[in-house]
C-alpha cells in the first residue's frame, strides 16, 4: 500500500490485490485512496498475480484485461481533465469497474463548483488571483454543501433538478444561518452566478438559475480616525507590552496605508532609499498582487526603529499579532480613548491613511498608487471621506476666487 505521507501524485495510480480468488482494485488520486473493489477477474488454480509486472501468470488473456483497466483509467482521467469536471478516486474506480459512467451523468451542483474552482487554478498559479481569493472559493463551496444538507438533505443535487427558487433559498440561508451581511451575500451569490454560467458554457445545463439575481445596494459609511484621535492614541500610556505593540503596528497602518495581512509579511526588501534620502515602501498587496509605492513619514520610520531587534530575529519588520488578537487589543485602546463612533479594528488603519491624505489635498489618482487599489471608484466609496471642515474651506475658497 502507498505511503500516505508522500506528496500527492498528479496522476491516478492503481493498486491491485487478491481477495477471495478475485483481483481487486483500488485507486489513489490527489492524496486520497478509494476502497478496494473487484475487477471481476478470477485467479484460477495454477495462476498467480505478479504485482511488480502487474501480470497474471501464465494467463496472457487475463493480463490483457488488466492492461485494459489501466488504459481505461488513463482515458477517463484525461476526459475528466478536458471537460474540467471534478475528479475523485472513487469516481475513477466507479468508471473502470463499470459501476457508473460519470462522463454521461448530469453533473451535480457540488461537482460543478469543484470543476469551476479547478478551472480557476491556472489563474492562481499565474498570479492573476491570489491565495486569499482562491481560499474564499473553497469556503463558498463549503457553504453550499451545508446549505444542501440543511435544505435538501443531500449533497448530490443534479443541475437539471435545480429550480430558480434556490437563489432566494440560498440568500436566506446566508443571512439567517451564516449571519452574513449584504456585502458578503452579494459576493457569494455572485460566485454562484458565475458557477452556473460556467455550467451553461460546458453544456451541463441550459439555464442559469442565478441569472436574475441583482446585488443589493450596500450603504457603507467610511470609518476612519481623524488626526486628533490618531494623536490621542499616540499619547496613550501605561499599556501592557502586547497592547503597546498592537498600538504602534496599527499607527504604522494609519501612516502607510497597509492592511494587517500586508504588515504581517513586511520585510526589509520592501524598503527602498531614494537618492534624495527619502525611504519609500514598495510592496505588492497580498490581496491582488498590485504594486504600490508610498514614502514613509518620520513617525513610521520611528516605529520601524522601535522593532529593529524583532526584525533581526524574525526577518519581519513589525511584531504583528493574529488579526483577532489584534482586534481584541484594539478594543482596549478604544476604551482608553473613549472612542464611541465605531468599533476599532485593524481595517480602520488603512481607511484612516486614505482619509487623512485626501483631506490634506492628495488627489485620489495618487492615493490609488499609494494604496494599491485597482481603481479610484473603490477608493472613494470605501476608504476616503471628506471632513465637514475640508468641504467648508474648499467651497469658501472657490467663492473667494470668483469675487
Amino acid at each position: 500500500m502507498a505511503n500516505l505521507h508522500k506528496k500527492p501524485s498528479t496522476l491516478p495510480k492503481p493498486y491491485f490485490k487478491i481477495r477471495v480468488n478475485y483481483l481487486h482494485l483500488a485507486i489513489r488520486y490527489a492524496g486520497k485512496e478509494s476502497n478496494y473493489r473487484s475487477t471481476g477477474i478470477k485467479i484460477d488454480q495454477g495462476e498467480r498475480w505478479h504485482n511488480p509486472s502487474r501480470s497474471i501468470i501464465p494467463n496472457d488473456q487475463k493480463t490483457a484485461l488488466v492492461r485494459q483497466i489501466e488504459a481505461n483509467l488513463g482515458d477517463i482521467f484525461y476526459t475528466f481533465k478536458a471537460k474540467r469536471q471534478s475528479i475523485s478516486a472513487d469516481m475513477l474506480l466507479d468508471y473502470v469497474t463499470n459501476k457508473r459512467d460519470w462522463t454521461t451523468d448530469i453533473p451535480n451542483l457540488l461537482g460543478t463548483i469543484d470543476a469551476y474552482i479547478e478551472s480557476r487554478r491556472d489563474e492562481l498559479e499565474s498570479g492573476i488571483i491570489c491565495k486569499i481569493t482562491f481560499g474564499r472559493f473553497i469556503v463558498r463551496r463549503q457553504n453550499t454543501a451545508e446549505f444542501l444538507a440543511r435544505k435538501y438533505k443531500t449533497n448530490h443535487l443534479p443541475l437539471d433538478q435545480i429550480q430558480p427558487i434556490i437563489c432566494t433559498e440560498y440568500k436566506t440561508f446566508l443571512k439567517t444561518q451564516k449571519r452574513y451581511g449584504k456585502e458578503v451575500v452579494n459576493k457569494d451569490l455572485g460566485f454562484m452566478k458565475r458557477v452556473f454560467s460556467f455550467a451553461v458554457m460546458n453544456g451541463w445545463t441550459d439555464r442559469n438559475v442565478f441569472e436574475s439575481y441583482k446585488p443589493e445596494v450596500v450603504e457603507r459609511s467610511i470609518k476612519a480616525l481623524n488626526l486628533k484621535e490618531v494623536r490621542q492614541m499616540m499619547n496613550l500610556s501605561n499599556l501592557d507590552p502586547t497592547t503597546d505593540r498592537v498600538r504602534w503596528v496599527f499607527l504604522f497602518s494609519c501612516f502607510c496605508g497597509l492592511n494587517h495581512s500586508d504588515m504581517r509579511v513586511l520585510k526589509p526588501k520592501h524598503l527602498e532609499t531614494l537618492t534624495d534620502g527619502k525611504i519609500v515602501l514598495r510592496q505588492p498587496r497580498t490581496k491582488n498582487n498590485r504594486s504600490r509605492v508610498t514614502p514613509l513619514p518620520p513617525i513610521a520610520l520611528n516605529i520601524l526603529k522601535m522593532y529593529e531587534s524583532h526584525c533581526e530575529k524574525t526577518g519581519f519588520l513589525l511584531p504583528t499579532e493574529l488579526p483577532q488578537d489584534a482586534n481584541d487589543r484594539l478594543k482596549v485602546l478604544q476604551a482608553q480613548m473613549k472612542l464611541e463612533r465605531f468599533p476599532l479594528t485593524t481595517r480602520i488603519g488603512r481607511a484612516t491613511f486614505s482619509t487623512l491624505l485626501a483631506n490634506l489635498g492628495v488627489p485620489t489618482d495618487i492615493l490609488k498608487n499609494a494604496t494599491g487599489h485597482s481603481n479610484t471608484q473603490t477608493l472613494r466609496k470605501h476608504y476616503t471621506d471628506y471632513y465637514d471642515e475640508t468641504t467648508i474651506n474648499a467651497v469658501w475658497e472657490a467663492w473667494n476666487r470668483m469675487s
